[in-house]
This record gives C-alpha cells, sequence and structure tokens, in this order.
C-alpha cells in the first residue's frame, strides 16, 4: 500500500513538471532545405553543403495563448545579426563561403513575449571536398510540448496500472511486485509533405563575409560619434577663442571710452576754468576801467577849474595837487592791467599791508573835491584824526571811497553836502559817505549791489552810469572780511557804510 502511494506521487510531480515544461514559450526549427530539397529528416549532427547550394530554415514557435502582439524572429549567424525582425517563418542563405556556421533563431511576440531560441550548426565545404552522408536523426524541431504530452500519457498509464491492482487482495506477506514490462511507443515516420508556412513575404538572406557585424556597425557609429565630438570640440575651441578676443576687444573699448571719459571731464574742467579765467577778466577788466573813468572825469572837472579866472593861488595849487593824484591813479590802473594781461593771470589779488585809512580818505576827497565844487556840492572829511593804522590794500579801500564819494557827488542836487566820516569801534574801522541826494526806493535797495543793475534815481548833472560802482565795493568789502550796507530814503538822500576789521 506505501509502495502503491509513493508510486502515484512520483507519476503525479513528473505529470506535473511535464505539463509545466510545455508551456515554456521555445523557438523550434520545424524543417530545412538544401537546394529547396527537404531533408528527409532533420539531421542532429551538422548539416553539410557545397558553396553552390543554398539552405533553407523554416521555423516555428510555441507561446501561450493569452499571448497578444505579432510574431517575428530574429535570426543571427555566426552570432551577427542578420535581420532583428523577420515577420516570414523561414530564410534562405546561399553564396556563403566555405566553413563552419551556427545559425539562431529566437520567436518573439508583440513586445513582452519571448521564446527560448533555438541554434543549428551546418557547414560549407571547400569546392574540392565531397559530402560523404547526411546523417538522418530525430529532427530538433520535434516540438516539446509533443514530448511532454507523450510523457504525461505513459505516467498516467502507470498510474491507471497500479490503481488496478491495488484492487485486488494483498497477500499476507508482502512480495516484490513483478516488474512489468516495457512498453514501447513507436514513433510516426515523418510524412514527406511540406510543413505548414506562415503566411508572409519571402525573405531571401544572402550572405556577404564582408558584411559588418553589428558590433562593427555600433563601433564604427562611435567612431563617427568620436570625430564629430572632436569637431565640436574643436569648433567650441576656436568659439572660445573668438569670445576671448571679442572679450579682450571689449576691454580695450572700454578702457578707450574710460578714457575719452575722462578727457571729456578733463576739457569741461578746462572749459569751466576758461569760463571762470575769463568771467575774470572781464570782471576785472570791467573793474579797472570803472576805476579809470572815475579819475579822469575828475582831471577833466579840475581842468574846467583851472579856466576859470578867479581862482587863487592857493586853489590852484590844491587843484594841480588833485590833477597830479588822479592822473597818479591812472597811471597805477594802467600799470596793474598790463602786468595783469602779461602774465595771463585775471585773479585780482589783494596786497594787505599796514597803512592808514585817514591817509586814503583825505588822497580820495582830494580827487573828488574839483568835481564836487563844479557840481556846487560841498565835500566835507570829518574822517578821525586818530586812526590807528591797520592791515588792508590800500588800493582796493581806495576804489571803494572813490565809487561811494563819486555816486555821492552824481547823485546829489546843488547846494547840498557829502560828508565822509570815519571812526573806530573795538573790533572795526567804519568809514560812512552821507549825501543828501535823491534816495532810493525799496526796489532799488533790494539789488542795488547787483552787478550791472540800473536804479530808477538819476544822476542830477546827466552823468552816465555803468551800474558797476556799488558792485565792485561790495566784492572789496568782503575781500577784506568785512561788511557793507545801505540807508536809504526817497527824497532824503542815504549813507552807505562799510566796516573793516582790525587785527
Amino acid at each position: 500500500m506505501k509502495s502503491l502511494k509513493n508510486a502515484f506521487t512520483i507519476c503525479i510531480i513528473f505529470a506535473l513538471n511535464s505539463v509545466l515544461a510545455g508551456q515554456v514559450s521555445k523557438t523550434i526549427i520545424s524543417d530545412i532545405k538544401i537546394d529547396n530539397v527537404r531533408m528527409s529528416k532533420l539531421a542532429s549532427s551538422d548539416v553539410t553543403i557545397k558553396p553552390s547550394q543554398s539552405i533553407s530554415f523554416y521555423f516555428s514557435q510555441t507561446f501561450p495563448d493569452d499571448a497578444e502582439g505579432e510574431v517575428f524572429y530574429k535570426v543571427f549567424l555566426n552570432n551577427k545579426l542578420l535581420v532583428s525582425k523577420l515577420a516570414s517563418n523561414f530564410v534562405i542563405l546561399h553564396s556563403l563561403s566555405p566553413g563552419d556556421y551556427i545559425i539562431n533563431v529566437q520567436a518573439l511576440k508583440g513586445e513582452n513575449f519571448e521564446a527560448v531560441a533555438v541554434n543549428k550548426t551546418f557547414t560549407v565545404l571547400s569546392s574540392g571536398e565531397v559530402i560523404e552522408s547526411l546523417s538522418t536523426t530525430t529532427s530538433t524541431g520535434i516540438s516539446y510540448v509533443t514530448i511532454g504530452l507523450g510523457g504525461l500519457s505513459l505516467l498516467l498509464l502507470v498510474a491507471v496500472i497500479l490503481l488496478m491492482r491495488k484492487r485486488k487482495p494483498e497477500p499476507v506477506r508482502e512480495a516484490i511486485a513483478p516488474e512489468p514490462e516495457p512498453i514501447q511507443i513507436e514513433q510516426e515516420p515523418l510524412v514527406e509533405e511540406d510543413p505548414p508556412l506562415v503566411e508572409a513575404e519571402v525573405v531571401e538572406i544572402i550572405h556577404d563575409p564582408n558584411a559588418m557585424s553589428e558590433f562593427e556597425e555600433l563601433q564604427m557609429a562611435h567612431e563617427k560619434l568620436k570625430q564629430r565630438f572632436k569637431d565640436m570640440e574643436d569648433d567650441n575651441e576656436d568659439l572660445r577663442r573668438s569670445i576671448k578676443y571679442l572679450n579682450k576687444t571689449i576691454q580695450s573699448l572700454e578702457e578707450a571710452n574710460v578714457n575719452l571719459i575722462e578727457q571729456k571731464e578733463s576739457l569741461s574742467e578746462k572749459k569751466l576754468t576758461l569760463e571762470e579765467l575769463q568771467n575774470q577778466k572781464d570782471e576785472l577788466l570791467a573793474i579797472k576801467f570803472h576805476d579809470l573813468k572815475n579819475p579822469a572825469q575828475a582831471i577833466q572837472g579840475l581842468v574846467s577849474l583851472l579856466e576859470s579866472y578867479d581862482l587863487t593861488a592857493m586853489e590852484q595849487h590844491e587843484i594841480m595837487e588833485s590833477i597830479v593824484a588822479s592822473s597818479s591813479n591812472i597811471v597805477n590802473l594802467v600799470q596793474t592791467i598790463t602786468e595783469t594781461f602779461a602774465k595771463q593771470n585775471f585773479d585780482d589779488k589783494y596786497h594787505l599791508e599796514m597803512a592808514s585809512l585817514q591817509d586814503v580818505i583825505t588822497s580820495v576827497v582830494k580827487i573828488n573835491i574839483a568835481y564836487a565844487k563844479k557840481k556846487q556840492i560841498r565835500l566835507l572829511d570829518n574822517s578821525s584824526k586818530s586812526m590807528p593804522r591797520f592791515e588792508f590794500d590800500s588800493n582796493k579801500i581806495k576804489e571803494v571811497l572813490d565809487n561811494l564819494i563819486n555816486n555821492a557827488i552824481k547823485f546829489s542836487p546843488p547846494k547840498t553836502d557829502v560828508t565822509v566820516r570815519s571812526y573806530l569801534t573795538d573790533t572795526d574801522a567804519v568809514t560812512e559817505v552821507k549825501d543828501n541826494g535823491v534816495g532810493m526806493t525799496e526796489d532799488d535797495l533790494s539789488v542795488i549791489f547787483q552787478k550791472g543793475v540800473k536804479l530808477s534815481a538819476k544822476p542830477t548833472g546827466g552823468e552816465k552810469s555803468s551800474g558797476l560802482g556799488l558792485w565792485i565795493a561790495k566784492k572789496i568789502v568782503e575781500a577784506h572780511k568785512g561788511t557793507i550796507t545801505v540807508e536809504s530814503k526817497k527824497g532824503i538822500g542815504t549813507k552807505f557804510v562799510f566796516k573793516l576789521p582790525i587785527k
């Protein structure tokens, strides 16, 4: 009973293995033809052909029923790919060179199913060799599924026999069952009929021994890619050199642009300097020519006084001293202008030195006394006689006093007074020039020290006014760190006061 159970288990295991083996997808060489003549039986040994003969291989496959997709084949010859997707179920090879060959065929279905590949060897003889024999044995194309099913049938038959023996009464003691006679399974001879072929276009492959393998083609493609990559690297290197050259060019242009900007800024600075020098020159010329005008007018007035015959000797002597002083003033001004233009330096420099403000006032009053007498105006000098000497530019302060006294006479009516007064405070030397002339409006007072301003008040003797005298006076006083102010009322008169600091 125990032996029967073991035998049945063994049969079941063999049966399952056979069934599982039958489910494996395989590629099968079902037929071989030489010069389109089928071999009587598939040769188990190598097939031999002549160089002039062609050899055809027919193949099929065993895929499960649930496998989906189109069936095609991948064929290799001596490990070189002949065709990657063959829709037909056979290939024809001819014009082969003498030598040994291995054909490898693998069936595929769709993109997800691959069958086990099958190999077949054959030999192409040289021209002088003779084919000895073609042994015909069991074809490799016999389906493994058929073998599996045959083995399964055999095992099932043994199992049935054992089950039938189980029904007989067992002997008292165990006895060794007689060994069954071997069952001979005869194989039906192959029918000399063409195997069914898949309806597909016949693909004829002529083997060229000089043809390149897939690896060689990939190697050649790799070499081409390497060459192309090298060419691209060379082009890239050329581009890098071009970029480097362009960067240098851009850097040079930027440096040139910076230089141009610097030159432009330098030219702008020089232009501003020239404009400033031109303004200084214009101002200096305006000041000097204005300063020349006052002594020239004074000389003209003094000469007019000399023409009168009722002057005493003392008066004539005073007039001559005034003419000499005015002439010296003109000569000094002309000399200053000449030196300034010779040096091409239009900076009106100040020469500070210890001087007497009283001496300056006295000299300016003498220059303008004749002009005042001509207009019947009394010019009074009430300056302090005890004014100490201090540091200032005496020539420049003469210009200030000359402008203030000259304007006071110019805008005063006859039979009025122009008074010059000076005194000392704790910090300043103060000088006043007061007249009883026409006076100024509020609008005149707001612009009185501006350059070239023409006031609403008109000179009483028909004189001309340049509008520079008061601007020059303010400029000189402020250069001495001093101040100048004005007090005036329309129709009453005007008083100018300037202060110079005493060190």
